[in-house]
């Protein structure tokens, strides 16, 4: 909901680990990385839409397994403060007609 708020993206799920592109369709988002942890998948999304290439959504089957690392206790501070430089990296700046 705060990716959907603060970054304007309508994905379903960011935080999926599942990824398929080609490399070389995608070399100047992954160079424009500011983000590598917990936003690193919005940061990529956000770029990518935002350089016009297409996204499509698939439903996957995945299994989930005990014992992740991440939490929102921990974490989420991070991810939070993640977030709102990505919001700032991504504002759209006005400017004035002159």
């Amino acid at each position: 909901m705060l990716v959907r708020i603060l970054i304007g993206l309508e994905n379903n799920d960011t935080q999926c680990p599942m990824k398929v592109f080609w490399r070389e369709s995608v070399s100047n988002e992954f160079m424009d990385l500011t983000e590598y942890r917990f936003c690193g998948d919005v940061d990529f999304i956000k770029g990518c839409l935002d350089n016009n290439k297409k996204i499509i959504e698939m439903a996957v089957t995945y299994k989930f397994e005990e014992g992740s690392q991440v939490s929102v206790i921990k974490h989420g501070k991070e991810m939070f403060l993640s977030l709102f430089r990505l919001r700032y990296k991504y504002r759209k700046v006005k400017s004035k007609d002159i």
